[in-house]
């Protein structure tokens, strides 16, 4: 699934990704990477506001990865 998602991002279909990445974070919640590559995919989207809670959920996964906790900001 995250590399469907992958390559729906790289396409342009942001609505699609963002599916894949939900359905692989399901599946593997502690996958860090899955919550980044679903945040990429909100801002692509520009829907910032739905960003918020992929970031959080992400730096309580992996609390190393420092950027983050830099996306939520930009949300704002």
């Amino acid at each position: 699934m995250q590399a469907q998602g992958n390559k729906a991002f790289q396409a342009g279909q942001f609505e699609e990704a963002i599916k894949h990445f939900t359905d692989a974070i399901n599946l593997d919640p502690s996958n860090h990477v899955l919550y980044s590559n679903r945040s990429a995919s909100h801002v692509s989207e520009l829907a910032f506001v739905q960003q918020i809670p992929t970031n959080l959920a992400s730096s309580r996964v992996n609390f190393s990865a420092c950027h983050f906790y830099c996306l939520p900001g930009h949300s704002m």
